[in-house]
């Protein structure tokens, strides 16, 4: 069963939840993954003899983003986390979502760290779950799959550097308000997640106590004794 933190009483920020409920081997790996299909998005083309700068230009971003969302997927089922290929309303698109937990990922290319993606129902449809982190709740362990009033979704933001495409500029993650024309909370740097993750893992490592070894304290001018001889040994 569900419970829950209030962010004031409990001091819990949504980056408590991030830390709580996510993978840390699915964000190294994620934060690996996303520089890769930014460089292989661009790298691919280049040898075509079929291909100009502009359509290169043009088919960059289309195959960035299937690598992205396949390597999104791909390392979250690694770990355990539940991932699913779902439609838009109008059957036009496909998209990824990612369930750790209590948490639902989507992941999306923006114009900058703080900016929003394009909005889209299925974002909105989304957004809706996260009202109740406008009142201080948050809910950092597993919940009923039907349950949605329990889910609080979070969006993995990412963009290309200014001027090189095939370099990342930003990988950051948020949870959007309820309208989907803000943040809950500003994006922090998924760098910075997986920071916090393995400080806590450093931190709350039991490390164990050096074993000495005991040596037998003998009296000055001895050197041991001598082991012991059978009674009838000698008697010969």
């Amino acid at each position: 069963m569900a419970w829950w933190f209030q962010l004031k009483k409990e001091r819990v920020t949504l980056q408590d939840l991030l830390v709580a409920n996510l993978d840390p081997m699915f964000v190294e790996n994620l934060l690996s993954d996303i520089r890769f299909c930014y460089k292989e998005s661009v790298s691919h083309w280049v040898e075509s003899p079929i291909l100009g700068e502009p359509e290169i230009r043009s088919l960059t971003p289309y195959l960035r983003r299937c690598l992205v969302e396949k390597h999104f997927r791909d390392r979250a089922v690694e770990v355990g986390h539940t991932a699913t290929v779902e439609k838009t309303e109008t059957d036009s698109a496909e998209y990824s979502v990612v369930r750790a937990n209590g948490i639902e990922l989507t992941i999306s290319k923006t114009d900058g760290p703080a900016a929003l993606p394009v909005a889209s129902r299925f974002r909105e449809q989304r957004s809706d779950a996260n009202g109740l982190l406008q009142q201080g709740q948050l809910f950092p362990v597993s919940v009923d799959a039907e349950d949605r009033s329990r889910i609080t979704y979070a969006i993995i933001t990412h963009g290309p550097r200014v001027g090189n495409p095939s370099e990342v500029g930003h990988i950051c993650i948020g949870f959007p308000n309820p309208t989907l024309d803000g943040w809950a909370e500003p994006p922090v740097a998924l760098v910075e997640i997986l920071e916090r993750m393995v400080l806590n893992r450093e931190t709350n490592a039991v490390v164990e106590p050096e074993r000495k070894t005991v040596q037998p304290k003998l009296k000055p001018g001895v050197v041991g004794k001598a082991p012991n001889r059978s009674r009838t040994e000698g008697k010969r």
